[in-house]
């Protein structure tokens, strides 16, 4: 088994069991395997009980060291990740959703160009979009952060910058490789930012000097909306207008590396 220094991250949610199981068989089929699976769930739950009877019962199913971090308090996607960061002991972690697949060349990509330049802490890879069909199908939506390829979007090519970022809100960090000192030192992702919380986490990076390359290979298959997920579910609840609102909140709060208390209500009315 390669060693890449690199620990795959997984928040564990209200899991659909079919969708979880590609998720783990996509790390088990990288070119280069990571050091661990951390796989952050809450204690006591369903999925804590199916990941206990069906993943670490069955290991020698597959090629991987798996760890499981349980909580008992805030299930928040934002605190199942810094709890991930802060259990992992490699020097780098990658995030994969649940319900996601990392395409086979992945790690081994990020590691060459890891390798390469060594002055990127942030790697992003090309994600492809899909629906979800109740048939099991899926159909492509789209690609999500190719667009640092192209000319003229950022000052130096591949690689994402604010200014860019502050005019193109899609991006996100599905898949993302980083250094676990980095996340630490810049705050973690902040659990009062909603449904906005990727992009304030990216543009916080960005403006706390971190360098973001986007690698130009499809690295990442994500599954949009799939109902039931988090963000389907957020953006069920929200209006349109606290949609913009928290979009807004992000440009303004990147500039902080701590949570502040935000509430839509007491800044609305």
């Amino acid at each position: 088994m390669s060693k890449t220094d690199i620990t795959v991250i997984m928040p564990v949610f209200e899991l659909d069991e079919t969708l979880f199981k590609n998720a783990l068989t996509s790390i088990d089929n990288q070119l280069v395997k990571p050091d661990n699976v951390l796989l952050v769930v809450a204690e006591g739950s369903n999925d804590h009980k199916f990941i206990k009877k069906e993943v670490l019962s069955k290991t020698k199913k597959y090629d991987l060291n798996f760890s499981v971090i349980t909580h008992k308090d805030d299930t928040s996607f934002q605190a199942q990740m810094n709890l991930g960061v802060k259990s992992c002991k490699t020097k780098w972690f990658c995030y994969l959703e649940q319900d996601d697949e990392l395409s086979k060349i992945w790690l081994d990509n990020v590691v060459k160009y890891r390798n390469a330049y060594d002055n990127i802490t942030v790697f992003l890879p090309l994600v492809l979009d899909v629906t979800e069909e109740e048939n099991g199908a899926s159909e492509v939506i789209g690609l999500t952060n190719e667009a640092v390829w192209a000319a003229e979007f950022s000052d130096e090519m591949g690689i994402l910058d604010n200014p860019a970022l502050l005019k193109h809100q899609n991006f996100n960090f599905d898949g993302m490789v980083m250094l676990k000192e980095m996340y630490e030192d810049f705050g973690g992702i902040k659990s009062n930012i909603k449904l906005t919380f990727m992009y304030e986490f990216l543009l916080r990076l960005i403006n706390e000097s971190a360098k973001v390359m986007v690698i130009p290979k499809i690295g990442y298959k994500h599954v949009n909306m799939r109902k039931g997920g988090l963000f389907h579910k957020l953006k069920e609840d929200l209006s349109p207008d606290e949609a913009r609102w928290w979009l807004a909140t992000a440009k303004r709060e990147f500039y902080h590396l701590q949570d502040r208390e935000l509430a839509y209500e007491k800044l609305t009315t």
